[in-house]
């Protein structure tokens, strides 16, 4: 068994901010093999936030495995009823009073402090789920760090972001072509209908963001990882994190390539055609 501050000595030795936008991906799995409760858990990830003012994000999606398949049920999404199932910390934390989550009928996320209105924004995204107006391209916006607690360096799902920038310049397809309906019932009640952008499932399967770590080394200053026994922690700051990988994006985009972290999805989809959609 861990010492009772062990999650604190990690958040410490990782230099996860007190005041600033936290955004979380955890497996309590991994966390439980480390000594780690899911009350202590929370508590010491609420406290070491809420100390200076930061506020505390987590993705709260309605639905695990294929993104496509999910939409193609036409989900209803309700923001204050539907569980979190991407995880037991985040489905808790998304019960706890004051936590706000997106109306996004898919890619929802659970917020919790100062900052947390500005993270889920007034509205669903828009058909592309994680494009310009997502609460993923606001974490980048506003600053925020991303801190894995248990999880493979592979959970990173803000690189949807960029790929969803750059991907009508990708030789291959990423999202499917079909779009779908999808209805969230909002916190009073307000009945939203949407369309959404699906991500191809083989991106969802054969993407590598740890390839970033191998091929392109960043500095501490931008990557940071710590380990209890066999459980891994680490922390991504967003913004240097984001220039460095457009820069690689660029550079592969120039040599007729992709990004490092989507060398296998590239083998498994199709490639884009030339009267396609997204077509120059």
């Amino acid at each position: 068994m861990c010492e009772p501050d062990a999650l604190s000595r990690v958040l410490s030795q990782l230099s996860v901010p007190h005041n600033r936008i936290v955004y979380f991906h955890s497996s309590m799995d991994w966390l439980g093999r480390a000594g780690i409760g899911v009350g202590e858990a929370l508590n010491v990830l609420v406290d070491w936030v809420d100390a200076e003012g930061g506020t505390l994000v987590f993705p709260a999606f309605p639905f695990r495995g294929s993104h496509e398949a999910y939409l193609k049920g036409e989900p209803t999404f309700d923001v204050r009823r539907t569980p979190a199932r991407v995880g037991l910390l985040n489905e808790i934390l998304r019960r706890r009073h004051g936590t706000k989550r997106s109306l996004d009928p898919d890619l929802s996320v659970i917020a919790l402090g100062p900052q947390a209105e500005a993270i889920i924004g007034a509205r669903p995204t828009g058909a592309d789920p994680t494009g310009a107006d997502s609460p993923f391209q606001r974490l980048l916006d506003l600053g925020a760090v991303l801190v894995g607690l248990g999880v493979s360096t592979n959970y990173l799902n803000v690189i949807h972001v960029l790929d969803s920038r750059y991907r009508r310049r990708y030789p291959c397809e990423i999202y499917s072509d079909s779009v779908y309906p999808a209805h969230t019932i909002g916190p009073d009640g307000q009945l939203w209908h949407v369309v959404k952008e699906a991500m191809l499932n083989e991106l969802q399967v054969h993407i590598k963001p740890s390839r970033i770590i191998e091929t392109l080394q960043p500095d501490h200053d931008v990557f940071r990882r710590v380990n209890i026994g066999e459980t891994s922690f680490f922390l991504w700051d967003l913004l240097p994190w984001e220039r460095l990988c457009v820069a690689h994006i660029e550079q592969a985009l120039d040599a007729g390539s992709v990004p490092c972290w989507l060398l296998d999805v590239e083998k498994h989809v199709s490639r884009r055609r030339p009267d396609g959609p997204g077509a120059d």
